[in-house]
């Protein structure tokens, strides 16, 4: 009789579990609530509301406006001054006396303000076509990180600014004599594409890094007060490089999680639908010419794509391969390649028959940067001299006859030959082996950046310091006149990848307009889609996650404690009796770069609610998280 009433309970018991899974009750209203769509973004879209409220509240005057200091979060040196007035008028912008711009005409205004100073009493005056002019006071708050340090600033310079995007610290941009004007709060490392409607591409950290090195899983569309317009998101992710095309895509680079090159692979995005139109995965694509060489490089093998210059003349794309130093012409129509320029020491004869031939002493592309084609048809390139395939050692004493140059070289495509046609190699005192790019300025002059340069007083004791000792190593910039004059230097202890000449307002600048947030997805669902009911009994008697879970957009974060042998997968389960698995980690694999923090593959999840569970190898674990994507 007692077991007959103990399997009843368990029936029972397995009858309503079924029950609670199946009609939606799976949620308890406990469990802690994450957006998939990061904080950052429910903040902004938060603070538009705001904004068209202050907007249409006809109190606030030129007298009294509405301000709003940093307004979407990101970057502290902005403000937007909000205000009516009776009668249509230009909206002239100083800040720190120094006459930034004009607003457009208008009786609402909205009034972008750029360019403070940090940690300080700003003083922003306010000009209106009346000649009414208005004086108000912004603090801003303190900022700790580096700054750049100017050396030398001739006269001779313009008032445009220097944007310094550097790898894994703030983007920062300052005038000609050192003062930070702006900077954004994060981890925004790579190319800095402009658009014509003032916004700008920059890398997405929201969604974290996919363990290819400083892969990100996509880009943003931003403008200076940090406002995410659109969130582009790739199956391939975004490095190094975007590229504007036609018809509303890019032409940008990416890595492939699986394969043995680490920053591989150019690919063609679809701006308006997230569609990936042309891949060309470069392991692939030499595997087919060189195997065996190929092969021999390894399954984590630094190929490093970083940089590609598309040529729309010729439909041609010239790509820089760092970590086997060479550039090379790709021809879209063909997909082949034209020419290769690199060591023919250092690359294997099946090669042969693309490389061209130095007719001078023209230094070989080593750890080479940002190649791009000049408007004479010309190659440029940010020459490191830091070749890869012998950097065994680490002490400076084996680099002493190393330099970076500048370069520009002239490629004979039918005859297969190059040579020199301008360089600038700062006297032979600089040797940075990461980073670094050159520009040549509608102004006439050029601006160059050197990554990580070696300090001068590193070779002071070159037995006992090491290229990689942080304390030897600034980034550099410099800007020269026509003559390669040094018009401006500055220096700042972090890595710079590039750096540009912008302005942060045009002559005339409109007023600001709130668009709303769009996110473009190109990635494909993914997962093992299951009913529920065939999960439900062990769903019911999940231990107690002991660790931290995220989803940001589109990729998962599983901090755990975790072995080589284990399996590690997220199971999400909806409202409608069905649940969603994705596998974090493969038994006996371990993330690329083994970090426990570190976010694990795409997902694409349908709209809902989700309550969240974790699998350590058979073992169901509660997280106690419900995820809400959107």
């Amino acid at each position: 009789m007692k077991k007959f009433i103990l399997i009843v309970l368990f029936i029972a018991l397995g009858a309503l579990c079924s029950i609670s899974l199946e009609k939606d009750n799976i949620f308890t209203g406990k469990e802690e609530i994450k957006y998939a769509l990061g904080d950052i973004i429910v903040e902004q879209r938060e603070m538009d509301k705001k904004i068209e409220e202050y907007k249409s509240d006809g109190k606030y005057t030129f007298d009294n406006p509405k301000i709003i200091v940093n307004p979407y979060k990101l970057t502290p040196l902005t403000a937007l001054i909000i205000f009516h007035t009776k009668e249509s008028t230009h909206v002239k912008v100083i800040v720190n006396d120094k006459e930034m711009t004009a607003i457009e005409k208008s009786k609402i205004h909205l009034v972008p303000i750029y360019g403070m100073y940090a940690g300080t009493d700003n003083k922003i005056k306010l000009v209106l076509d009346n000649g009414k002019s208005k004086e108000y006071t912004i603090k801003t708050e303190n900022y700790d990180g580096d700054l750049l340090k100017v050396e030398e600033s001739s006269e001779q310079l313009d008032d445009s600014l220097y944007f310094l995007s550097p790898n894994f610290v703030e983007n920062c941009i300052y005038d000609k004599n050192g003062n930070l004007l702006w900077y954004i709060k994060g981890d925004y490392a790579g190319d800095i594409r402009y658009l014509d409607n003032g916004h700008f591409y920059i890398s997405d950290p929201y969604q974290g890094t996919n363990g290819v090195k400083i892969n990100y899983s996509g880009f943003l569309e931003m403008d200076y007060l940090g406002k995410i317009y659109k969130q582009y998101i790739t199956p391939y992710g975004y490095h190094h490089e975007i590229v504007q095309l036609k018809d509303n895509k890019v032409l940008t680079l990416g890595a492939k999680d699986d394969s043995p090159f680490f920053e591989g692979v150019l690919y063609i995005m679809d701006l308006n639908t997230g569609k990936i139109e042309k891949t060309i995965d470069m392991y692939e694509y030499l595997h087919e010419i060189a195997p065996k060489w190929i092969e021999s490089l390894g399954n984590n093998f630094d190929f490093v794509l970083n940089s590609a210059y598309y040529d729309e003349k010729n439909n041609d794309v010239l790509l820089s391969c760092r970590g086997i130093g060479v550039i090379m012409k790709y021809d879209f129509d063909t997909d082949k390649i034209k020419w290769m320029f690199g060591d023919p020491e250092n690359l294997p004869g099946e090669f042969d028959k693309y490389l061209v031939t130095v007719i001078d002493d023209t230094k070989y592309p080593y750890g080479e940067h940002g190649a791009f084609i000049t408007k004479d048809g010309n190659i440029a390139f940010h020459n490191n001299d830091a070749d890869q395939f012998h950097m065994e050692s680490e002490r400076l004493v084996d680099y002493l006859d190393k330099y970076t140059t500048n370069v520009v070289v002239e490629v004979n495509e039918k005859e297969k030959t190059l040579h020199t046609v301008w360089e600038y190699d700062a006297e032979e005192r600089e040797f940075s082996k990461v980073g670094g790019k050159l520009e040549f300025l509608s102004n006439g002059n050029t601006l160059i950046n050197y990554g990580w340069s070696i300090t001068r007083d590193a070779y002071e004791d070159p037995e006992n310091i090491t290229i990689n000792d942080t304390n030897y190593l600034n980034g550099i910039v410099v800007e020269l006149d026509e003559n390669n004059n040094v018009l401006f230097k500055g220096t700042t202890k972090g890595l710079i990848y590039r750096v540009y000449k912008i302005n942060l307002y045009g002559e005339k600048t409109n007023n600001y307009n709130i668009d709303s947030y769009k996110k473009i997805d190109g990635t494909k669902y993914n997962g093992q889609m299951i009913r529920t009911s065939k999960i439900k009994n062990k769903l019911s008697f999940a231990k107690k996650y002991d660790g931290e879970f995220n989803v940001l957009i589109n990729r998962m974060m599983i901090n755990m404690k975790m072995d080589k042998k284990d399996e590690i997968k997220a199971v999400f389960v909806g409202e409608k009796g069905l649940s969603h698995v994705y596998t974090y980690k493969k038994k006996n694999t371990m993330p690329r770069i083994f970090n426990t923090d570190m976010y694990g593959p795409v997902i694409n999840i349908p709209k809902g609610k989700y309550k969240v569970y974790v699998i350590k190898n058979n073992d169901y674990l509660d997280t106690n998280i419900q995820m809400n994507f959107e």
